[in-house]
């Protein structure tokens, strides 16, 4: 075999050889990347959770004593997180006692654009409220629609550079890998 045709060969299992790093550092990058989405969307629900945990108290107040200007200043109070779209607290009838609602759509960059059929879209989540024994037997609720895309947003970032390290890294390693073996072969 001449150096020329050798030369070639090597040149094309090298290319191979990256071609087979790419795809194979994307594949990882992809599984990381729903990984990454579900653990970002779990935070974000634990801190919806915790969010419904704190206004469980004045909510339930609100409905035992029939305030509307204090439930719809608690439900209003929760527009001031960017994800919530709507917030409603029902007195023991099932009738709305306050409510706040965001007005206008929201924004979303290229990047919230790609990710968001993988996150979701609008969410609402509801928690009964528990009036004291002594006072009544009857209950309200706190119900909170949010968009789980602008929940997640924060992380997209973070999510993204931990992506392309991933990607970077996962190149290399199988690049060296390859590197070693043709040199064992050789």
């Amino acid at each position: 075999m001449n150096q020329s045709s050798s030369k070639s060969v090597l040149g094309d299992v090298t290319a191979r050889a990256i071609l087979f790093a790419a795809l194979a550092a994307a594949a990882l990058t992809l599984i990381q990347f729903f990984l990454e989405v579900q653990l970002a969307k779990g935070r974000a629900a634990a801190g919806i959770d915790q969010l419904m945990t704190s206004l469980e108290k004045p909510a339930a107040r609100a409905v035992l004593i029939l305030d509307a200007e204090l439930a719809t200043d608690i439900a209003r109070g929760l527009m001031e997180h960017g994800f919530i779209t709507e917030a409603r607290i029902y007195e023991d009838h099932n009738v709305v006692l306050g409510q706040a609602k965001r007005t206008g759509t929201i924004g979303y960059s290229l990047l919230h654009s790609i990710v968001g059929p993988f996150v979701g879209h609008d969410t609402e989540v509801s928690r009964e409220l528990v009036l004291p024994e002594s006072m009544s037997e009857a209950t309200g609720e706190i119900r909170i629609s949010f968009n789980e895309r602008q929940a997640v947003a924060k992380e997209l970032g973070s999510i993204c550079t931990r992506l392309f390290l991933t990607f970077l890294m996962a190149m290399i390693a199988i690049l060296a890998v390859h590197g070693l073996l043709s040199r064992q072969r050789g």
